[in-house]
């Protein structure tokens, strides 16, 4: 529980989210011509590219002795291609190499990555982009993993970081989000998304969930999921997309089939998790009250009236339980 909490807080602390409107995408703009990817070394902050850089002279060379060896001088290799038609293939080929699917649609050279491989940013056909390093064994970052917000706290404060992606056709809009949201389990029509900031496993991103509670969705060991919206709340994080009565309407209609059956909800609060498992207190407008077990399939595996709740998470505060007999 502690772990999550500290996750959620941190998210929180570096919260940079807006609003997504699939019309009206916000964008980043490209580097401008005169940005020349020779002369900036990049970094990417994501899972397994942390590092600082060596100085772009030493890189350089290596990485063209390393391109061009066995080669006669008047057919040497660039290691960083200008031809939009070369890097979109450089950039598929090590995109099909690191085994992504990604059909190549935009791409662009983003520099030199800490083991001296050209790095590209590539937009694909159909699901979200990449940052990929084109070393011997490719290793691709999803966009996702990477939103505008998110630089790792430990990066070297002069280096040049690729800690987000740029083209144009990677940047969030509801339609990927919604994308990350289905793939850890969403199942609501979603009408809202926002990027909230990141945890240590990367980008945090808010859904809201039409008529019904929302969630917040980032990964866990590169495997997306979600955390219920009451959750959230009761960790000090925010939901702006949710409404109390949404929550609690949910809560309700999770507990039909329980010993809570029947309990219209009108106050809820997160208690805490154990053996993956998370708890909730229900305080229902008939006076009664109930404690929750729910599994990460959100299904109530347990309800205890509060009357004999009292050794579950120290017992219920938002309802006065009766004595027992």
């Amino acid at each position: 529980m502690t772990r999550l909490r500290s996750a959620l807080l941190v998210a929180l602390a570096l919260a940079a989210g807006f609003a997504i409107d699939p019309a009206a995408a916000q964008t980043i703009a490209a580097p401008p011509p005169g940005d020349d990817p020779r002369q900036r070394l990049v970094t990417i902050y994501g899972p397994g590219q942390l590092g600082t850089a060596a100085s772009m002279a030493t890189r350089l060379d290596r990485t063209r002795r390393e391109m061009n060896r066995g080669r006669p001088d008047n057919t040497m290799l660039d290691p960083f291609p200008t031809d939009p038609a070369v890097i979109m293939d450089r950039a598929q080929t090590a995109l099909n190499r690191a085994r992504t699917g990604c059909q190549v649609v935009d791409a662009a050279v983003m520099g030199l990555s800490i083991d001296n491989a050209v790095v590209y940013e590539a937009a694909c056909a159909a699901g979200p982009g990449y940052l990929v390093v084109a070393s011997i064994r490719p290793e691709a970052v999803e966009c996702g993993a990477l939103a505008e917000g998110t630089d790792h706290r430990d990066r070297d404060v002069d280096a040049n970081v690729v800690s987000r992606c740029m083209l144009p056709g990677n940047q969030p809009t509801l339609e990927s989000i919604s994308d990350y949201a289905r793939r850890a389990g969403v199942a609501c029509t979603i009408d809202e998304a926002v990027v909230v900031g990141r945890d240590n496993s990367g980008a945090v991103f808010e859904v809201g969930c039409r008529d019904t509670s929302g969630y917040w969705v980032t990964q866990e060991n590169g495997e997306w999921r979600r955390i219920p919206c009451l959750k959230v709340t009761g960790m000090d994080g925010i939901c702006r997309f949710t409404t109390v009565a949404e929550r609690n309407g949910r809560l309700a209609a999770q507990v039909t089939d329980t010993a809570a059956a029947g309990c219209n909800v009108e106050d809820a609060t997160y208690v805490g998790s154990s053996n993956g498992r998370d708890y909730f207190e229900a305080r229902c407008s008939d006076g009664l009250g109930y404690m929750l077990e729910v599994g990460r399939d959100e299904q109530v595996s347990n309800a205890w009236n509060c009357a004999n709740a009292s050794r579950i998470a120290g017992g219920c505060r938002l309802t006065s339980a009766p004595a027992e007999g």
